[in-house]
């Protein structure tokens, strides 16, 4: 009695799984079971083999940038949303960009144009979301504002031009990076300002110094003393600083020239300087993400080629190779087919990639985007 209730109770389960079968089983059951209509096609087997990124597609600051992979070095071409091409040039796997060129770029509000020469050295910067970069920016020009930012083989700033109407009305030498000089015109082309590295000028429209500031030697310390004059010419005022902080004696003047105030200060014996930090620039990593596709094609493709090879009226043979467009919502469609009765077999292949789900776009820094690919199906030979 009790081996006719285990006998039952084994019966009962066997029954109970094979009514809750995952679906995938059941598929894979139902193409098993599946009687090909041509007798070529039973004893064979249609399975994915491998992919590879033929082109990627991305959307940045209203361009969209193709690049099409070549091995160590890739193919850029940058368009408009209008299909105007603007750019077309060659970089690494990394980015880099291997090629002279002018490239405009959104940042900072307006659009900014960047002259690139490789091998020179030069500013680093990055394009289109942290895409693409460069490291020998030579100049950084803002058309609509004027400017123009010049950069050493080091990368660091080398001069800074601001035109308006067409006439220079700043510009700016720099020395290791650092402010070296820098002279403002006004729009009458009168130097209206000047500043080293030591000294700070302005003039009036009269052309009659204004405010002069320059580094002395005071106590051995060296002290920021600062003059300002009156529209008339005489001098209003002295003062004195010591990185930042008042010190010594402040005098003022009436528009005569004659002393009227003398101000006592802190004083210079008693005072530090006072050290400045920079906060640290940005750090930023670029990380690239891929959708791994390769379970979704041999789990869903596999089945669903079975199931073509089950039904179709032809004689698939040998390697096939489908190119695939994965766009930046998941979504998977065929773009062209080639092997033995491919012209027959494309409608039906284009449906199957129609109906694939669980596909995942790439990811780059976050930003999804589309790709193309290029399967390989192979027709093999079923191991009896």
């Amino acid at each position: 009695m009790k081996t006719i209730h285990l006998q039952l109770l084994c019966a009962l389960l066997l029954c109970t799984f094979i009514c809750f079968a995952p679906g995938e089983l059941r598929a894979q059951n139902k193409t098993d079971d599946c009687k090909p209509l041509r007798r070529a096609n039973r004893n064979k087997s249609w399975q994915f083999q491998s992919y590879s990124v033929m082109e990627s597609e991305y959307q940045a600051d209203g361009n969209t940038i193709r690049r099409i992979h070549k091995g160590k070095t890739d193919s850029i071409y940058v368009y408009r949303t209008n299909g105007k091409l603007l750019n077309s040039f060659l970089c690494d796997q990394d980015g880099l960009i291997l090629s002279p060129l002018h490239l405009t770029y959104f940042a900072e509000g307006h659009y900014l144009t960047d002259s690139i020469v490789p091998g020179t050295g030069g500013h680093l910067n990055w394009y289109f979301n942290r895409l693409l970069y460069s490291n020998a920016v030579r100049l950084t020009e803002d058309r609509q504002g004027g400017t123009k930012r010049y950069y050493d083989s080091r990368g660091k700033d080398s001069l800074w031009m601001v035109h308006t109407s067409g006439k220079l009305r700043l510009m700016t030498w720099y020395h290791n990076g650092e402010d070296s000089v820098q002279r403002r015109w006004s729009g009458q082309g009168l130097l209206e300002y000047e500043k080293t590295s030591y000294t700070e000028r302005v003039w009036n429209d009269n052309q009659k110094l204004l405010q002069y500031s320059f580094d002395t030697l005071i106590q051995k310390k060296t002290v920021k003393c600062e003059k300002i004059w009156h529209p008339t010419g005489a001098l209003a005022s002295v003062t004195y600083h010591y990185f930042g902080q008042h010190c010594l004696t402040w005098e003022y003047y009436n528009e005569k020239g004659e002393l009227i105030e003398q101000s006592r200060q802190g004083d210079l014996g008693k005072l530090w300087p006072v050290a400045t930090v920079e906060a640290p620039g940005e750090v930023y990593r670029v990380v690239e993400q891929h959708e791994e596709v390769i379970p979704l094609f041999k789990r869903e493709l596999n089945l669903k080629l079975a199931e073509l090879l089950c039904r179709t009226k032809v004689k698939p043979a040998g390697t096939y190779r489908l190119i695939v467009m994965l766009d930046n919502a998941g979504k998977l469609r065929l773009r062209s087919m080639e092997g033995i009765a491919a012209e027959v077999l494309q409608p039906d292949m284009a449906t199957i990639f129609n109906q694939l789900s669980g596909a995942k776009p790439a990811k780059r820094n976050g930003r999804t985007y589309a790709q193309l690919l290029e399967l390989t199906l192979k027709i093999s030979t079923k191991v009896k």
